[in-house]
């Protein structure tokens, strides 16, 4: 099986381990500051395949204020899916996927995480406009069935998923 690499779009490709490892270097650089951790899953469709793209971001913020960003880094892959056929199929789908990858990264930085009270925070790319809505509860309701600390975010507030990873589905 072929490792799957993630990008940035200025740094170049990581394997799992190595971008795991500049995130807890980033983390531990400067730890003045809290960090925001989110990942999410977007998709588009192109012919009869879907171009699937999740994140992981990175946000360093003021400890008082995290409205005060003070840098950040995220990192994406990407896969084609040929089988999914509705949009509930795709949407359900992105969702597993942001969460997979949460936990993740989750059990790979556990110990850097638990150092500095670092959650990390799903991402979903639905919301209350558009076509989307019917599917909130699905996927809300599909978090919190994992625990009851898995509040998903969702437009506009999930910008992992519709802004990092919609970037690269085009």
């Amino acid at each position: 099986m072929v490792e799957k690499l993630w990008l940035t779009p200025s740094r170049g490709k990581f394997n799992w381990q190595d971008m795991c490892n500049k995130i807890k270097n980033f983390i531990e650089e400067d730890n003045n500051y809290d960090y925001l951790i989110a990942v999410g899953t977007d998709s588009q469709q192109h012919g009869k395949d879907r171009k699937m793209v999740s994140s992981i971001t990175v946000h360093r913020v003021d400890k008082h204020d995290h409205d005060r960003g003070h840098g950040a880094q995220y990192y994406y892959t990407a896969e084609w899916i040929s089988y999914l056929k509705t949009l509930k199929q795709q949407i359900m789908y992105e969702a597993s996927l942001t969460y997979q990858y949460k936990e993740e990264l989750k059990e790979s930085l556990q110990e850097t995480f638990g150092t500095y009270g670092i959650s990390v925070k799903p991402h979903s790319d639905i919301g209350e406009e558009g076509k989307t809505r019917e599917f909130i509860r699905d996927v809300k309701a599909m978090f919190s069935g994992f625990g009851p600390e898995e509040d998903v975010e969702i437009k506009p507030y999930s910008y992992a998923a519709s802004c990092a990873a919609n970037r690269h589905t085009k």
